[in-house]
């Protein structure tokens, strides 16, 4: 561990690895790291079967002295062919380690090498075997074709099985980014998406979790993080969507992310995963402590997002809008708002769409008039803001005539279905707002919500300040 920390002591004092950066690698130095790094493509399925056949005619007869060098190095194609384990044979797994040892094939040491990478995760009892195999022969071979990997040993003891991830994700904590991290290791495109690699990810996830939680510098983090997310426009382990969402989301149950910082991860959660409630499918398996920190997000950027509509379309009850976001902003900042949904006049739609953030969903009315609707829901109640002097209108949610939530296209009737009566002395449904400076509707609507669904809001708390 001493080495690899004066390792890492030396490259984040000179900012550069054993290997040269992208941009001052010549096209001779990839060729050769691709040479020497990277894996030979498995056969088709007709060869693999002439070699596994070919190899058992000799290990069936125990004529392992006469084994041809070719099909040693091809051996490692078939350590795992229909349904036997090559690596079980005790007598193989000899034979084979005494073979290495008396000729050093660098070809051969090299298959090992990415075997040892790819199947580092799925197969860690014949992993460790073969990491044997390497280290004893490694180091004392001399070729040119194995000195990548003998200066991966020597630098992060990368053969180790129990050291490797480890020793990876330091490197890859003091490095600047995934790039120089895949650059230093000389790792070829697949072996950066499978494996060891795929360990090391899993592994900065957590740690990733715990820089964002501190929230102080996390646009290094989050920069690291997208570029070792990628492969490409592509996820590079999208089969970890459930760790990648949550190493996202659960720092922030008892906190508040910067708000540029929850920006972007609302956006990359939306582009790679949807809408959690538009596409809940996307998101079986998740936490609901992590479903839900999401949803609450979704509805707060809602609200911002259906009151800047309104402002940039104030009519001439415009300016009482402000009083009306103060309300609702109190339920949704003291945690009691569970959904909020936004819902705009098609013609608005399409210059909103333009306009607003691109990751936040909404739904549509078919209207004559420039109109918006929010739907929110608080407890087992669900509200509806009308634009301009529209009503504030209730239901409970199991009422028939409550506009669901999540709709791409409403009609103005749903929005404006008969409804409870909010104030006892009116004849007939919903509150209109009126007396917004003397905070009339608003005690009336809160009362209405305490005595329904449990929960106070004093008025200080929405009173405009």
């Amino acid at each position: 561990m001493g080495r690899l920390k004066n390792q890492l002591k030396y490259q984040s004092s000179n900012r550069r690895s054993f290997f040269s950066k992208t941009s001052e690698l010549d096209l001779a130095s990839q060729i050769i790291i691709e040479k020497y790094s990277s894996p030979t493509s498995l056969p088709d399925a007709l060869e693999l079967e002439a070699v596994f056949r070919q190899l058992m005619s000799y290990v069936s007869a125990g004529n392992f002295d006469e084994i041809p060098k070719r099909l040693w190095k091809r051996s490692t194609w078939v350590f795992w062919h229909d349904g036997k384990n090559l690596l079980t044979d005790q007598k193989f797994f000899s034979e084979l380690g005494k073979y290495i040892n008396t000729s050093h094939p660098s070809g051969l040491i090299r298959s090992l090498a990415s075997i040892y990478i790819r199947e580092y995760r799925s197969r860690p009892n014949d992993v460790r075997k073969i990491s044997e195999l390497i280290i004893s022969n490694l180091l004392v071979a001399e070729s040119r074709s194995l000195s990548h990997w003998q200066n991966l040993h020597k630098s992060y003891e990368f053969f180790d099985y129990d050291k490797s991830s480890s020793n990876l994700l330091e490197l890859l904590n003091n490095l600047h980014s995934a790039n120089e991290f895949f650059i230093e290791l000389g790792v070829s495109n697949e072996q950066k998406s499978i494996g060891l690699i795929e360990d090391v990810y899993l592994n900065f996830l957590k740690t990733f979790s715990g820089n964002l939680e501190r929230n102080e510098g996390w646009q290094k983090h989050f920069s690291k993080f997208i570029d070792f997310s990628f492969n490409g426009q592509l996820l590079r382990f999208p089969q970890h969507k459930i760790k990648i969402i949550e190493s996202l989301l659960l720092p922030w149950i008892t906190k508040k992310p910067d708000e540029e910082l929850k920006n972007k991860i609302t956006k990359f959660l939306i582009e790679n995963f949807s809408d959690l409630r538009i596409k809940p499918q996307n998101w079986i398996g998740v936490s609901d402590s992590a479903k839900a920190i999401f949803k609450k997000w979704l509805s707060g950027a809602a609200l911002e997002q259906f009151f800047e509509i309104i402002s940039e379309s104030q009519g001439k009850h415009g300016e009482k809008w402000e009083y009306r976001k103060a309300f609702w902003m109190a339920y949704y900042n003291s945690d009691l708002i569970e959904d909020v949904w936004v819902i705009l006049e098609k013609k608005y739609y399409n210059e909103a769409k333009n306009r607003l953030e691109e990751s936040i969903s909404f739904g549509s009315v078919s209207s004559n008039d420039n109109r918006a609707a929010i739907i929110i829901k608080i407890g087992s109640f669900i509200f509806s803001e009308w634009s301009d002097v529209g009503k504030c209108r209730a239901w409970n949610e199991n009422d028939r005539q409550a506009p669901a939530l999540y709709k791409n296209l409403y009609s103005e009737y749903e929005l404006k279905a008969m409804s409870l009566i909010i104030k006892d002395a009116n004849y007939t449904d919903g509150l209109s707002h009126q007396g917004s400076e003397r905070y009339t509707w608003q005690k009336t609507l809160s009362t209405f919500i305490y005595e329904n669904i449990g929960v106070s809001m004093p008025s200080y708390k929405y009173e405009l300040k």
